[in-house]
């Protein structure tokens, strides 16, 4: 007949000390403790990074995004700039269409071609060069793209400024253009990150420079 198992040793209480390494083992059962909720046994997982809406801090210098408002100032600013420019480049090429039909053909499309150049230039070129126009310049402020690049680059630049290509079209660009303005003002100041369609499309956040 073989012999009984002897019984298992009597419960001490105590929990195990942790082995080398320095991580606790979950205590044996029977012992009176259990782990309470949200409580876990074996290596603590690693800090969280800091972060400002996904784009990390502590490889950026602790970016801080603008404030709704100091975008808006920035671009008056630019529209102060840039706006009579247009109007400017827009009757030289209206008084240019005036003498014939093929006249008034080419200067439509050539004006559209003067017009995007010259929105292009102050728009695109800086924020890839520098990440800033004039009037985020003047207020402090700088784009970063999704991955904190800055300068933006040529692509995100671009991408950034594509959805002004739909004011060209005749009419019906001007209006939806004033409705993306209308629904970029109401994101300034709504999303967590304070970003525009302009900075949805292009991955891009402003920030404190």
């Amino acid at each position: 007949m073989p012999a009984a198992a002897p019984p298992p040793p009597p419960s001490t209480g105590v929990t195990p000390p942790p082995p080398p390494g320095g991580f606790a083992q979950p205590p044996p059962p029977g012992s009176g403790f259990e782990p309470q909720s949200g409580q876990s046994f074996g290596a603590n997982p690693p800090p969280a990074q800091p972060s400002l809406g996904g784009y990390a801090t502590n490889a950026m210098g602790n970016v801080t995004k603008a404030e709704p408002i100091q975008r808006v100032l920035a671009r008056l600013i630019d529209g102060v700039i840039w706006i009579p420019v247009y109007f400017i480049l827009a009757l030289i090429v209206g008084a240019a269409g005036t003498t014939s039909d093929a006249a008034n053909v080419a200067a439509n499309v050539g004006g559209i071609f003067i017009l995007l150049g010259w929105a292009f230039l102050y728009d695109v070129v800086p924020m890839a060069l520098r990440g800033q126009t004039v009037g985020k310049m003047v207020l402090g402020l700088k784009a970063i793209g999704p991955n904190g690049e800055s300068p933006l680059g040529w692509p995100i630049a671009f991408k950034r400024w594509a959805l002004t290509i739909i004011a060209v079209i005749p009419l019906l660009g001007i209006f939806i253009h004033l409705i993306i303005g209308l629904v970029s003002l109401v994101l300034l100041f709504s999303d967590d990150r304070s970003r525009t369609l302009h900075d949805m499309v292009g991955g891009t956040i402003v920030v404190k420079a």
